[in-house]
């Protein structure tokens, strides 16, 4: 490690907070692929056998709470790594990424007001209204938790809206700044199409796999950037 890339300097931040922002994201990729392949499965068999879903989740609540929720639990982990990026990078340059720090604290509060609040609802019902109302969705990968902002139009899912809205802003200044590479760029304006997305039932099964490119192009971007960094620094 050269002397430019010695503790509090800006490249020194700016690596710590793309490291972030790749383990983030890894994160919520495997959130995603998750929640789709759980409730692909609960679709999957509710259309080839169509029991009552009273009788199937209330067969086994705590083996479906727990897949439901496991996926949930991972993409506040993920936000809350993207929230540490954002103090290192909000370091570099606190007027183009001070705004990502923001979004990341809205996302992580909607996130657990969603997680908090789904606590006292029966999983089981929600399900039964989601199909009921035909508005049954794969979400934006937080699976039950988007289900619950459908169906019941809780506030909360729009708070995590917003706070994407401004870390995907915040990204896309990251690739645009300095040998960052512009990949970092591409993945802030899908995020933010991916969780706007989510706001319609229709376009929310298509947000989770929008979701799914955009954090694959932010750890390409971010391990592409560190790369790069790291080798001007030999």
């Amino acid at each position: 490690m050269g002397p430019s890339m010695e503790p509090f300097t800006k490249e020194y931040k700016l690596v710590k907070g793309l490291t972030d922002l790749k383990r983030g994201s890894l994160i919520v990729f495997v959130a995603t692929i998750f929640n789709i392949v759980v409730l692909s499965i609960i679709f999957l068999i509710q259309g080839l056998f169509p029991l009552d879903f009273t009788d199937v989740f209330s067969s086994s609540p705590l083996f479906f709470s727990s897949l439901i929720m496991a996926p949930a639990v991972l993409n506040l982990l993920g936000f809350i790594y993207f929230y540490n990026a954002c103090k290192y990078l909000e370091e570099v340059e606190s007027s183009q990424f001070g705004v990502g720090k923001i979004g990341s604290i809205l996302m992580i509060i909607g996130a657990f007001l969603i997680l908090v609040f789904s606590k006292f609802i029966p999983g089981v019902n929600l399900y039964q209204m989601a199909f009921e109302s035909h508005e049954a969705t794969f979400g934006f990968s937080i699976g039950e938790l988007l289900i619950i902002n459908i169906v019941l139009e809780t506030p909360f899912n729009y708070v995590v809206v917003l706070g994407s809205i401004f870390f995907g802003l915040m990204l896309i200044r990251l690739g645009e700044y300095g040998q960052v590479s512009n990949l970092v760029n591409k993945a802030g304006l899908l995020l933010i199409i991916s969780f706007a997305m989510a706001l319609v039932p229709a376009g929310a099964y298509i947000g989770s796999y929008i979701l799914l490119a955009a954090m694959v192009i932010l750890f390409m971007g971010a391990y592409k950037s560190i790369k790069q960094l790291n080798s001007e620094q030999t």
